[in-house]
């Protein structure tokens, strides 16, 4: 929406986007704002929009397993389609090793001025929580200039909503706009948060590097994230509140000082902070592979050994989701995709919940097992409330 209101167009005409379960674009659409999931898939189903000249793969340093997925696949479609240009984009990139995998591409350097940020180490206390160490710091450091923006990180909603109360409770902000910024909010609550005037915005990592948000001069820091990674005790992919990496304390700070001096609250320990490994670990290397496997296999992938991969995988990963994937019948003994494989891979869902689907619309309860699938991903089974009229449905 900011990219088709400062080019002057209607959004969905020149600027469009997609991302699950919503889309707005057109056939006159020339710049097309996607998820990774749902790029990963275009390129899996070969179902890209013609003509598409170029493909920018932002952030690259997060590691999807999507991303990195999307630009093995990317590169392949280049081998038949030499016009298309792939761009990959970071603050923080290994860019030796990628120039290499991108067949020695060119590498370009874009600096751009940055003010001084003070960085304070500030670890909990004994006697405080993570939320409450957060409004500790911000009572303490915030400036209460005219145009004053706090970004407060917090590992999730219950975390991020657990301190808008605190805040409010606590007092003395009340000129402030104290709003939550995390991926499930509706555009129009996010396009709240670049509305101009003193805000205090407690944010998940979307605000790490999805979204910048201009004028920001104090960020207080948790360091902590929600991590997907695999859960033995469920057999499939599930978040975890872990330490951020260096790489994410440094693109945490950086969200001061780009448009006047900051500040940056850490609340750990200098030592901690020597102890915190440099990168955040690829996810192909810490969740469960099946659901990536089985979209491979029924895009006629199926040799792994010769995959393009960007950084392969363990062979135990790949040997474990196509046990999986056999044990749920979506593969055969010899590895070719069956009739419940295709059905499951359409799915977005991990191959576990799939295959709860797929049983489910066969036995005419299909509506209770989406409920069930739905509340073992601790997911929300209400839509969000737009308007007073879904309010009231609500």
């Amino acid at each position: 929406a900011f990219i088709s209101k400062t080019r002057g167009t209607k959004l969905g005409e020149e600027v469009g986007y997609q991302i699950r379960l919503e889309k707005q674009y057109s056939e006159s659409s020339r710049i097309l704002f996607l998820t990774e999931g749902i790029l990963l898939n275009m390129l899996l189903e070969n179902s890209m929009p013609k003509d598409v000249g170029a493909i920018v793969f932002d952030e690259f340093h997060e590691r999807h397993i999507e991303t990195d997925i999307g630009l093995a696949l990317a590169l392949e479609n280049q081998k038949s389609h030499p016009d298309l240009k792939i761009i990959v984009m970071s603050a923080s990139l290994e860019t030796k090793r990628l120039q290499e995998y991108m067949n020695s591409c060119k590498l370009l350097i874009s600096k751009s001025k940055t003010f001084a940020i003070e960085t304070i180490y500030s670890p909990l206390s004994t006697q405080e929580n993570t939320e409450e160490a957060a409004v500790n710091a911000l009572r303490m450091h915030i400036n209460k200039t005219e145009d004053e923006v706090v970004l407060m990180f917090m590992p999730g909603k219950h975390e991020i909503n657990r301190s808008i109360g605190l805040i409010e409770k606590s007092g003395g902000f009340s000129s402030y706009k104290i709003l939550p910024l995390h991926a499930s909010l509706s555009k129009e609550e996010q396009e709240d948060v670049f509305t101009p005037g003193r805000k205090i915005l407690v944010c998940s990592n979307v605000a790490e590097t999805s979204i910048t948000i201009p004028g920001v001069s104090l960020v207080i820091d948790s360091g902590l994230e929600r991590q997907a990674r695999y859960d033995h005790r469920r057999g499939v992919n599930t978040l975890f509140t872990v330490p951020i990496s260096k790489s994410s304390a440094l693109q945490r700070q950086g969200r001061a000082g780009r448009t006047k001096p900051g500040k940056c609250i850490r609340l750990w320990s200098a030592f901690e902070q020597q102890q915190k490994q440099e990168n955040t670990t690829p996810e192909i290397h810490r969740i469960d592979l099946s659901g990536i496997i089985l979209g491979l296999i029924a895009s006629d992938y199926s040799s792994f050994e010769s995959f393009p991969f960007y950084e392969s995988p363990d062979s135990e990963a790949i040997i474990n989701a196509l046990r999986l994937l056999k044990t749920l019948n979506a593969i055969d003994e010899e590895g070719k995709i069956t009739s419940d494989g295709h059905y499951m891979a359409r799915l977005s869902v991990h191959p576990r919940y799939g295959k709860i689907l797929l049983s489910a619309s066969v036995k005419n309860c299909l509506a209770e097992a989406c409920i069930i699938a739905a509340l073992a991903q601790n997911r929300g089974l209400m839509s969000v409330a737009k308007d007073s009229m879904m309010q009231n449905e609500r």
